[in-house]
């Protein structure tokens, strides 16, 4: 009888090491998935943060031109030259 209890109990601690051993399996590929995720998106908010950059320097650019222009037209009364104003000069050939 008591080796029947404990081929029961050794059958049942068997199962729940098996158990165990899937249980970590899995959490450890969830684990890996996640941190996968994760990785992906710092990546993105990496490049994200780059393109922000590219954008306020070229909103720098634009906006430096355009106050330039603004402040030609308004204190030094300067407007664009038309078409027929426009002599183009040629070099040596």
């Amino acid at each position: 009888m008591r080796a029947l209890s404990l081929a029961g109990l050794n059958g049942g601690l068997l199962l729940a090491v098996l158990l165990l051993a899937l249980a970590l399996v899995t959490v450890k590929y969830q684990v890996r998935q996640q941190w996968l995720t994760l990785h992906q998106a710092r990546e993105q908010g990496d490049a994200l943060d780059r393109q922000w950059s590219q954008l306020l320097l070229e909103q720098a650019t634009w906006g430096a031109a355009i106050r330039v222009e603004r402040t030609a037209r308004e204190r030094l009364d300067m407007t664009m030259p038309t078409p027929a104003d426009t002599v183009i000069l040629h070099g040596r050939q």
